[in-house]
């Protein structure tokens, strides 16, 4: 706990007649070990998510 990080990017709206949201989503690998078959399975769940109008 206790890290910050910052990210930056562009992206490209498409020109539309409707409102558009943008998603941004974080998400983490976890190890699974035991939920599958394979010895080091890994599998993902959402930590942080946010939608924003554009």
């Amino acid at each position: 706990m206790g890290n910050t990080a910052t990210w930056t990017g562009q992206v490209t709206i498409p020109a539309a007649d409707g409102e558009l949201r943008l998603l941004m989503v974080e998400d983490e690998r976890l190890y699974a070990d035991g939920m599958a078959e394979q010895a080091e399975a890994t599998i993902s769940r959402i930590v942080y998510a946010v939608s924003v109008t554009v």
